[in-house]
């Protein structure tokens, strides 16, 4: 009783936190800055291009009906949830979507809690493990018409699953069940939102999956069937999701400038495709403000490896000091690089606690877990993305996730060892 009381007091606050935080975001600040693009929306942000879109296929489904809604209309799975929304509601604001965006941020804050107090963080530990949620740049999540109001939820939904399901006393037959809607309906929100993501989710969870097979292997006593149960359900997920969907177009060839001098067939397309949308990244946004690295394209397997350190430089550290004062070519960007720089405060005090949480032996195997949908997640927007604003944008969700690592290993550090949730 006290579980699902503490859970409705999270997802309520959650809700209500966005809601009153959307609602004067909309209304009252960014209306009154000289970014203000009508609507509530500020100037610059892919948010515009969806209410475009939203009021273009709001206006066919009121001509022709409900056959013309598409579950990404031109793409855009916020277009068609705003179109939705503004069709059922018959108000075409985007301030109408909060109540949605609202629910859905505060299952992402529910998810984060669940998997913090799982990992055994208490009192201002976890509270600081929380803290990203209620970060200034974390408003433009639900406050704004958003593709991450979809992925981070469902991201974190996911993780919970694997958490749940590494829990060395190993979950029971009877609770299996929610490990595996959570899973399931975690996946369905990331592959609406970004399907390319939804794959990227079932390639970590596989590698996870894989570690803790070995670690069996080694005669270590770890829920295996727990892990092939979200495993499972995860792959199930995706292929009956894109089954009832639209069919989908054929591959892409891959760009030219990607040239490796060997073949290795297993990395080849995946591999590829990631350093191709690289480079079409730096060329769409060529001259912006927030670009790094536009002169690294990589070509080729080696150059991608040897560039893995920078990766990783750059996708857990960045925005870095210089960038926190420099010039913005977005409209309100210089006063968002200034907040980035109070909260990258916060991201390198708490990363830090990286180097005392292996430590914690007792539960490597959700720690591995975490860390590896983290540093993956990072790791893949740092080399597909390079731009700061849009990275910090990307990989909260992974972010989130490596900072309640981190704030285990402080945990480890500055406190007696915190009881496990069993």
């Amino acid at each position: 009783m006290l579980a699902k009381s503490y859970g409705r007091t999270l997802v309520i606050g959650g809700w209500l936190w966005a809601l009153v935080t959307g609602y004067v975001l909309q209304h009252w600040i960014i209306p009154n800055t000289l970014w203000h693009a009508g609507d509530g929306l500020l100037a610059g942000g892919d948010w515009v291009t969806f209410q475009q879109q939203a009021l273009q296929l709001a206006d066919k489904i009121q001509a022709t009906g409900w056959a013309a809604w598409e579950l990404r209309y031109e793409g855009q799975a916020p277009a068609s949830l705003l179109a939705a929304t503004y069709v059922l509601t018959g108000i075409f604001s985007p301030w109408v979507l909060l109540p949605i965006s609202g629910l859905l941020y505060a299952v992402a804050i529910w998810a984060a809690a669940s998997i913090a107090r799982r990992l055994g963080l208490r009192g201002w530990p976890f509270i600081l493990a929380l803290a990203p949620f209620v970060f200034p740049s974390s408003m433009l999540i639900y406050g704004q018409p958003h593709k991450d109001i979809l992925s981070l939820p469902g991201i974190l939904l996911v993780a919970w699953a694997w958490v749940f399901a590494l829990d060395e006393g190993g979950a029971k037959l009877s609770r299996r069940f929610h490990m595996a809607m959570a899973a399931s309906s975690g996946l369905l929100l990331i592959w609406w939102g970004r399907p390319y993501q939804a794959q990227l989710m079932i390639a970590v969870s596989l590698l996870i999956w894989a570690v803790v097979a070995v670690g069996v292997w080694m005669r270590k006593r770890l829920p295996l069937a727990g892990g092939t149960v979200i495993l499972v359900v995860l792959i199930v997920t995706y292929v009956g999701a894109e089954k009832l969907a639209a069919p989908a177009a054929p591959a892409a060839p891959l760009c030219e400038t990607w040239k490796p001098e060997i073949s290795i067939p297993v990395l080849a397309r995946p591999v590829g495709t990631l350093i191709c949308y690289r480079h079409g990244f730096i060329q769409y946004h060529a001259g912006a403000e927030a670009n790094i690295d536009h002169d690294r394209p990589l070509t080729n397997y080696v150059e991608v490896l040897a560039y893995l350190p920078r990766a990783l430089q750059i996708g857990l550290l960045s925005p870095f000091p210089i960038h926190w004062w420099s010039d913005a070519s977005s409209p309100g960007g210089h006063i968002r690089r200034l907040m980035s720089g109070v909260e990258m405060l916060y991201v390198y005090a708490v990363l830090a606690g990286l180097l005392w949480v292996l430590r914690r032996s007792s539960s490597w195997a959700q720690v591995s877990a975490m860390l590896l949908i983290g540093l993956i997640g990072v790791l893949f927007y740092a080399y597909s993305s390079p731009n700061v604003g849009a990275l910090y944008r990307y990989r909260f969700p992974f972010l989130v996730l490596l900072l309640m690592v981190g704030m285990m290993g402080w945990n480890e550090k500055l406190f007696a060892q915190p009881e496990r949730v069993r």
